[in-house]
């Protein structure tokens, strides 16, 4: 019997070690969760479309309007170029503005209208880029039609109109709402120059400048 005792406590000695050990190395298996570590790439072509609007100012001599307020909209195309966090890119525009404003002329019985139809540009793009948001400045050249007309009280009317080139430049914040659709708030002021009108009169040094602001969703393929 006594035998039969300390062969037990013997057996109990042997076993507990091993059973500690599972005890010890056995350790639960923790679920890995996948973390996306990738930012946006703001490198590609992309093309988009545009709607806002515009203040132009009109300045001359004569008694013309000063200028007013209308709707303006369009497309545009360009290529970006990302390095680090700075990105650099080329982009041309074509649109279209609702601008037309009229008052009497110096002979009151005569009504004088100034506008703007339609414009573009192409500018360049540099900006920085915080992953998904896009901070830019851009300039470049600009062109627009510009135009207006004198109407006498009988109904004659007396047009004239011209294509004219300057300067553009802007700035904006761009963000990527998917990997490839992005939507932008842009502000560009575009000076036209100074030319002449020949209405029913000559209407010497007149220059049309503008400030617009617009809202635009573009496409990278």
């Amino acid at each position: 019997m006594k035998s039969l005792v300390i062969s037990a406590a013997a057996l109990a000695l042997v076993a507990t070690p091993s059973l500690a050990a599972d005890v010890l190395y056995t350790v639960p298996v923790v679920p890995t969760v996948a973390i996306d570590t990738s930012v946006h790439d703001w490198t590609g072509p992309y093309l988009g479309l545009s709607i806002g609007g515009q203040r132009v100012a009109v300045g001359s001599p004569s008694l013309l309007p000063d200028g007013g307020t209308g709707v303006v909209g369009g497309a545009y195309a360009g290529y970006n170029w990302q390095r680090d966090h700075f990105v650099f890119g080329l982009e041309g525009g074509l649109g279209y503005s609702a601008f037309s404003a009229t008052q009497p002329c110096a002979n009151a019985a005569w009504d004088c209208t100034v506008s703007l139809d339609w414009h573009g540009s192409l500018v360049g793009r540099v900006g920085v880029a915080a992953d998904a948001v896009l901070f830019y400045l851009a300039g470049g050249v600009a062109g627009a039609h510009l135009g207006g007309e004198t109407v006498n009280a009988a109904g004659d009317v007396f047009a004239d109109s011209e294509t004219r080139y300057g300067y553009t430049v802007g700035g904006g914040i761009e963000v990527a709402l998917t990997d490839n659709m992005t939507g932008r708030i842009d502000y560009r002021y575009a000076d036209y120059g100074v030319g002449d009108f020949d209405f029913d009169v000559a209407y010497p040094d007149v220059s049309f400048t503008s400030h617009a602001i617009t809202l635009g969703i573009s496409f990278a393929f």
